[in-house]
C-alpha cells in the first residue's frame, strides 16, 4: 500500500469508494434516510473531481485499488474528506493518510488540524490524538446527521 496524491484518473474509484463506505461501515450509526442524502448521486467523480483538484488530496492505493483517500485544506486547517474502503479497514490505510495530511500541513505552517467526523470515525481520530470538541447536528437535504467538531494539535503532545 502507498499514499500518493490524487489524480483524474481516480476519481470514479474515489466516488465509488465513498459512496459503499457510507452505506457500509456508517450504516450501523446512521438510518438509510440519513445515508441517502449523504452519499447522494450528485456525489460522482465529477464532483469529486471539481472537490479535490482544488486541496491538497491523496489516495491511498494497493496495487492499482484505491483503498482510501483524504483531503486537506491548509487556509481553513480543515482535514474534509477521510473514507477508508470497508475492506481494508483496521490495516493501516488511515493511519497512513492521516501521516500525510499532518506533513502537508506541517509543510503549510499549520499548527493544529480539525475534521468534522462521523460516529463511526470518532473513535479513529481520538485514537490518533484528535479532541472531541463539539457534537453537531447538520442538514443534508433536510435530514439531520451527527457529527463532531475534532481538532489535534501538531506542535505538541496533548
Amino acid at each position: 500500500m502507498k499514499v500518493r496524491e490524487y489524480t483524474l484518473a481516480d476519481a470514479k474509484m474515489v466516488a465509488a469508494l465513498f459512496a459503499d463506505t457510507i452505506r457500509s461501515v456508517n450504516a450501523k450509526h446512521y438510518s438509510e434516510k440519513q445515508l441517502s442524502v449523504w452519499a447522494s448521486p450528485d456525489k460522482d467523480a465529477n464532483f469529486f473531481h471539481n472537490k479535490l483538484s482544488k486541496t491538497h488530496s491523496f489516495v491511498a492505493e494497493d496495487g492499482a485499488e484505491v483503498v482510501g483517500f483524504a483531503d486537506f485544506m491548509p487556509e481553513r486547517k480543515l482535514l474534509d474528506f477521510f473514507y477508508v474502503h470497508k475492506e481494508h479497514m483496521r490495516k493501516g490505510v488511515g493511519k497512513a493518510l492521516l501521516t500525510h495530511i499532518e506533513a502537508t500541513a506541517k509543510e503549510n505552517g499549520v499548527a493544529e488540524i480539525y475534521t468534522h467526523a462521523s460516529i463511526t470515525a470518532k473513535p479513529f481520530f481520538e485514537a490518533m490524538g484528535f479532541i472531541p470538541l463539539e457534537k453537531r447536528e447538520v442538514e443534508v437535504q433536510g435530514i439531520r446527521l451527527t457529527n463532531y467538531t475534532m481538532r489535534k494539535s501538531l506542535s505538541h503532545e496533548e
